[in-house]
């Protein structure tokens, strides 16, 4: 058994700058939450700065990410054969990113009192039956998120759940410059799919006819058939919380190899 501490932090990340327009050529605009009569704040570009663009990426000296995480690993011979190996994830990803051009930027821009710790936990064994047939498995179990989120061998990153979005255009601010300013209604870690359990199977045995040996085996992919939903529609509207993605069906395959 093996545990462990991991903290990591991303400093000086990249951020564009439009030098040509400064916070102060934005005008704040309220407007009232269509997911719970909020009042909020946005910032309508001062017309006079339409179509002024100029972009310089550089650093940021305020802007980064950070992850802090716990892990336990277990590896154990059982005897007769049977091996149990597995491990327990539990971590906290999050990012600041403050140091922005457009201040509608700004709502919620600092994740690190919104996100809560989640876990991973990943079991797997192998077990050989007196016939001769070996049983081996895999038990998987992801906090119910964005899938896109995953990277980096971290939870995932950042992980802010699941947003509800509002595409503020002018049918809500007719004096709007922009096209579209996209606000997040709801604070980051407040919302998440349901967790995504997976167990998966092989059978295998070995037959072996004078100098030639055959490795027959059964996988079975998704054995419970869960259909957790990966992905939804994000966007305030009719279509909110629509699933966009569930995991592939119960799969089998079967596979042989021969040697002679």
């Amino acid at each position: 058994m093996t545990a462990g501490w991991f903290f990591r932090e991303y400093r000086r990340l990249f951020r564009e700058d439009n030098v040509l327009v400064a916070p102060t050529d934005y005008i704040p605009v309220n407007i009232v939450s269509p997911l719970d009569g909020e009042s909020i704040t946005i910032y309508n570009l001062n017309p006079s700065k339409r179509g002024a663009v100029d972009v310089v990426r550089d650093n940021s000296d305020e802007n980064r990410r950070k992850y802090n995480g716990f892990d336990l690993n277990v590896n154990a011979r059982l005897g007769r054969g049977a091996m149990l190996f597995g491990g327990l994830t539990v971590g906290k990803p999050w990012e600041v990113n403050c140091d922005v051009d457009d201040p509608n930027a700004l709502r919620f821009c600092d994740q690190s009192s919104f996100v809560p710790y989640q876990s991973v936990f990943k079991l797997s064994g192998a077990y050989t039956l007196p016939s001769g047939i070996q049983v081996s498995g895999t038990l998987q179990s992801y906090p119910g998120n964005p899938i896109n989120a995953q990277a980096a061998g971290e939870l995932n990153t950042p992980e802010a759940g699941l947003a509800v979005n509002y595409n503020v255009t002018r049918a809500v601010v007719p004096s709007l410059t922009q096209t579209l300013i996209t606000v997040r209604l709801n604070e980051p870690g407040s919302k998440y799919l349901e967790r995504y359990n997976q167990v998966d199977l092989r059978f295998g045995k070995r037959l072996t006819f004078a100098n030639v040996s055959l490795d027959a085996n059964i996988d079975v992919f998704n054995l419970l058939n869960t259909n957790t939903v990966l992905r939804e529609i994000e966007i305030f509207g009719p279509a909110l919380e629509r699933p966009l993605e569930i995991p592939q069906g119960r799969l089998f395959r079967f596979g042989a190899h021969l040697r002679f």
